[in-house]
């Protein structure tokens, strides 16, 4: 065979080697944190079900809280207070955008949020509070904000407040949670997140 003739064949195998695209599977999520080991002070939290955490650490309440404010999933939750804040320079956030990430994008769908005082007890004490979120879309960086006004009402106990997201928040690849206002100073109060629901763009 001529080197005319093995040069055209070894192109055409190639072909399917070069052009194959890769493919981007949808995954989806409910984040509830409830498998990682249970903290009876504070733990933070990096990556997980995909996604990078900063200004979150990991806390586990305990069954003496859910007398004063139910979480939604036992036994942890997430919880973001002013000192976790400072390690982003503003806002606690939850991203797909970290070195090694699979993740192109996320459609952030819900999640379950309160706010707490920060004391030195194991039972923290429920607070009103204003919430911004703030979605970055991963293609075009056009930010998004919505304002969430937590009250946790006055007869205990207390119980977080579900968060259904708009569409503008799908194909993020960032969200921030930052606190505006406060029964008490911003800075003595704790956000408190659980079940987050999203659904993940995962290439392969």
């Amino acid at each position: 065979m001529g080197i005319n003739r093995v040069l055209p064949a070894l192109f055409c195998l190639l072909i399917p080697i070069l052009a194959a695209p890769s493919t981007i599977k949808e995954v989806s999520y409910n984040a509830t944190y409830d498998d990682l080991p249970q903290s009876l002070g504070i733990e933070p939290i990096s990556v997980y079900d995909k996604l990078k955490y900063q200004g979150f650490n990991v806390i586990t309440p305990g069954p003496q809280s859910q007398p004063v404010i139910v979480t939604p999933s036992q036994p942890n939750v997430l919880a973001a207070d002013l000192a976790a804040q400072l390690t982003t320079g503003g806002g606690a956030l939850f991203t797909s955008n970290y070195t090694g990430s699979t993740v192109k994008y996320f459609d952030l769908e819900s999640f379950a949020i309160a706010c707490v005082i920060q004391t030195n007890t194991p039972i923290p004490a429920p607070s009103a509070c204003r919430v911004q979120v703030t979605g970055v879309n991963a293609a075009t960086g056009v930010t998004f904000v919505q304002d969430i006004d937590y009250n946790p009402g006055l007869t205990p106990p207390a119980h977080y407040l579900t968060v259904n997201f708009p569409v503008s928040f799908r194909g993020v690849n960032s969200v921030t949670l930052t606190i505006l206002e406060a029964t008490t100073l911003p800075t003595t109060t704790a956000i408190g997140l659980d079940n987050v629901v999203y659904r993940a763009y995962v290439s392969s």
